[in-house]
């Protein structure tokens, strides 16, 4: 790019919208993976090992209980 006096504003013009432009490109697509990332931290933080033991024991208890029932009703 030609940095005489007589350069034709329009040039400069259209390289600063290009420029403004890519910036504009990669503001967007830094915001989108930076939400999409936090997106998928907060669904990973939903099964935390407290989570996890929770449903396990809930499963446990469950399976227990039918297996009473189901153990009761032979028996009886």
């Amino acid at each position: 790019m030609s940095t005489t006096p007589n350069e034709p504003e329009e040039e400069k013009g259209f390289f600063d919208k290009i420029k403004e432009s890519a910036g504009e490109l990669w503001e967007n697509a830094k915001d989108k993976v930076e939400e999409e990332f936090d997106e998928l931290k907060e669904k990973a933080s939903d099964f935390t090992g407290d989570k996890i033991k929770g449903i396990v024991d809930d499963l446990e208890t469950k399976a227990s209980d039918k297996i009473k029932d189901v153990t009761g009703k032979i028996t009886g």
